[in-house]
Parts: C-alpha cells; sequence; structure tokens
C-alpha cells in the first residue's frame, strides 16, 4: 500500500471564505450538518428536528426538507450528483436503511445480509449512477460499491474497518479506515490502494471525506484541542478552519466540487453544530 504525506498549510483562513448553513428550526446542539456539494452548488445534509433528524437540499439560498415516507426516526441526505439524485440514510424498523432520491421517488438501498442497528449507509454517488458507503457485519465495519445493482465489498487491506466516502466520475473512491488503533484516510484507484495519512494527525481522527473529478480531496483530521478540515491538492494539504469553531469541536470538510466549493461542518463554542460552503 502506498502512503502519501506532503507539506501542510497551517491555515486557510485568508484564502477562503466561509459561508455558515443554518436551517429553519434546526434544534442545538445537532443544528446542522452539511455533508456532499455538486457543481450546481447544491448542498445535501441533516438537520435536528424537536424529535428527529431531517434531511434537506440547500440550493440557490433556499433549504427545502424531506423525510422518507416509510421512517419511522431519522433521515439524513448524504450525497448529491449533479442530476440532482440524492443517497442517504433514514431509520426504520430496527435499523438504518439507505434510500436513493430520484426526481421525487425513494428507493431502498440495503446491502445484502447487513444486520441492524446500523444496516446500510449509502455516502456518495456520481454521475454514473455508482454509489458508495459502508455496513457493518459480525467483522466489523466494510465499505462497498453499489454499481448497475450489484455490490462490491471495500475492505482496506490490513484494516480493521473501513468506510466508503465518495465516488467521483473516474471511479476514484475515497474514505476512512483504520489499522493499528488509529484512523487514516485512503484513495482506491484502479485497484490500487494509498493511504492519506494529514502531518502532525492524532490517531483520533484522519479521514478522506470526498474526492472531486479533479481529483481534489477533502477530510478532517484531530490535532491540538480540535478538527480541522483539509484540502489535498496536487500533494499539498491546506488546513481548513472555519473562524471561530470551538475547541473539542472544531472544522471538518465532507464534500468538495469541481469548483473547489467545500462544504462542511464546524462547532461553535456553546456546542451547536452548523454547516458551511468555503469558496476561495
Amino acid at each position: 500500500m502506498l502512503v502519501l504525506s506532503a507539506l501542510v498549510t497551517p491555515s486557510a483562513y485568508a484564502q477562503f471564505t466561509y459561508k455558515a448553513i443554518d436551517v429553519p428550526g434546526a434544534v442545538p446542539p445537532f443544528g446542522t450538518f452539511a455533508w456532499k456539494i455538486n457543481n450546481r452548488g447544491q448542498v445535501v445534509g441533516g438537520y435536528a428536528g424537536s424529535a428527529f433528524a431531517h434531511g434537506f437540499l440547500l440550493d440557490k439560498g433556499a433549504s427545502t426538507t424531506f423525510d422518507v415516507p416509510s421512517a419511522t426516526g431519522d433521515t439524513v441526505a448524504i450525497g448529491i450528483n449533479d442530476r440532482g439524485q440524492i443517497v442517504g440514510l433514514y431509520f426504520a424498523g430496527s435499523m438504518f436503511h439507505g434510500f436513493l432520491l430520484d426526481k421525487g421517488a425513494f428507493s431502498t438501498i440495503d446491502f445484502p445480509g447487513a444486520p441492524g442497528p446500523v444496516g446500510t449507509q449509502p455516502l456518495g454517488i456520481n454521475d454514473r449512477d455508482q454509489i458508495v458507503g459502508w455496513y457493518r457485519d459480525a467483522l466489523g465495519d466494510h465499505g462497498f460499491l453499489l454499481d448497475n445493482g450489484v455490490f462490491t465489498t471495500i475492505d482496506v487491506p490490513g484494516s480493521t474497518s473501513a468506510q466508503a466516502r465518495q465516488v467521483n466520475n473516474r471511479g476514484q473512491i475515497v474514505g476512512p479506515f483504520v489499522a493499528g488503533g488509529k484512523v487514516h484516510g485512503y484513495l482506491l484507484d484502479n485497484g490500487v490502494f494509498t493511504t492519506i495519512d494529514v502531518p502532525g494527525a492524532t490517531g483520533i481522527g484522519n479521514g478522506a471525506n470526498a474526492i472531486n473529478n479533479h481529483g481534489q480531496i477533502v477530510g478532517c483530521f484531530f490535532a491540538g484541542d480540535r478538527f480541522h478540515g483539509y484540502l489535498l491538492d496536487k500533494g499539498v494539504f491546506t488546513t481548513i478552519n472555519v473562524p471561530g469553531d470551538a475547541a473539542g469541536g472544531g472544522t471538518c470538510a465532507i464534500g468538495i466540487n469541481d469548483r473547489g466549493q467545500i462544504s462542511g461542518q464546524f462547532a461553535t463554542p456553546d456546542g451547536t453544530n452548523h454547516g458551511f460552503v468555503a469558496q476561495k
């Protein structure tokens, strides 16, 4: 397995402008989580209601909220492609199920044999209708690729658990995995795994969350007293922290589009979560 580490730029405060995302009615401290962003600038995520989490789509400043009709608990939107297809998860019965929302119609996604309560959790979708995510069985957490109705398990060699969080239109997949008691990121490209470790990251967190069609990768890592987002571009890591984020929480970069817009989540000192979009 290849290992990638490189130059880290300490801060991106001067390089980005940040816009917070708060869905009206979101209840603290869970608040609002912004997940993926597509090339049209549409953002999906989840926010806390009075009892459960709900999904949302943010498009041109207007948020639309939704729940899977059969959900008996949380609904969270996590991935969106340029055709507006959305994937995410919802709770029903005794477990989480995945969903695809396409032109107003919901379809359920369940990895065969995946038990509750974790079930199946899709996290990303590209413009070729390939979907990635993760599931848990008796052996641990596994990533998956769903392509033309066929599931393929993704296990990083030597890992004790793994997730697949995004697939771009070139079929490159990124996600986190655990090995040696530490969290690492990975890139899977044409069957080859490359480990992504941000220099200075501690073992509590160091994952890859999204990759765009230019090969730019975003994720988050823990160092010091908080999480930090990062952008990996042409071998150079740039750290991302929303101004005013709080110790113990910090910032996590979760999505990136081909325009370089980055979506994610940050926590303020009162413990409330907020989504954000960062733009150079």
